[in-house]
């Protein structure tokens, strides 16, 4: 299992060993995974923010510097340097460590897999799912939240003694190895208690290297608010790397 579950693309292994020594009627353990996604606060989002900002400080600097003492002009690399910095800051996710208390709704569990009989073809194909999200806590949504738990319940042939629930989820004890992933979001998306967003999720392999994913949230913040009346659609990019 990697970050997030599908990071790494671990569970590739874990099938294809399935399908090739597994007895029929056997079990498989872990036996059931579910993907979930929750709205946060945090404050990663200005401090992502700032380092990006200083990064693109520091290679004004540089160029700067290059003029002065070289007589050498890199001014035709900025589009580029500037591109790959938003990207790493402002558009990947980060292994996070969410503390419980930073939750401002809760979490909203939208894929389950059934490792018994999931298919590897199915597990490398495109994830795209719709969900909503409620928000029952004031404050900006700095940013979402993704991890997965997994059941150690056998099989229906095989069932367990006693059903086991691994999970990732925000933990005031501190994270697994796993730890969540934070996405942020720039701006904030503003809404109000009693509101909810609409979301659409899709997670595919990236297509230069399939243990890192590209992802895409189409998120919309529907509900009575005069903030929500005034919502519009945004789509947010990541890569989990």
């Amino acid at each position: 299992m990697g970050y997030f579950l599908l990071r790494e693309s671990m569970l590739d292994s874990v099938l294809v060993a399935r399908d090739k020594f597994l007895k029929p009627g056997g079990a498989l353990y872990p036996s059931h995974a579910r993907l979930y996604f929750a709205p946060i606060r945090s404050g990663q989002t200005q401090q992502r923010l700032a380092d990006f900002q200083n990064s693109m400080g520091g290679w004004s600097n540089f160029l700067g510097d290059m003029q002065r003492f070289y007589g050498v002009n890199l001014d035709c690399l900025s589009d580029e340097f500037r591109q790959e910095q938003q990207e790493y800051f402002m558009s990947t996710s980060a292994w996070a460590d969410v503390h419980p208390s930073q939750l401002l709704g809760p979490p909203a569990c939208f894929k389950r897999y059934d490792l018994l009989t999931v298919t590897l073809a199915e597990i490398a194909a495109p994830l795209q799912e719709s969900f909503s999200l409620e928000k029952y806590d004031p404050g900006t949504v700095d940013g979402f939240v993704g991890y997965f738990d997994v059941l150690f319940k056998g099989s229906q042939q095989n069932p367990a003694d006693a059903e086991i629930l691994l999970s990732t989820a925000p933990d005031p004890t501190g994270a697994t190895h796993w730890g969540q992933q934070s996405f942020t979001v720039w701006p904030a998306v503003e809404c109000a208690p009693g509101d909810k967003i609409d979301c659409t999720i899709s997670v595919s392999r990236r297509k230069d290297n399939h243990r890192l994913m590209d992802v895409e949230l189409k998120h919309h913040v529907k509900g009575p608010s005069a903030l929500a009346q005034h919502a519009s659609a945004r789509v947010s990019n990541y890569r989990i790397e």
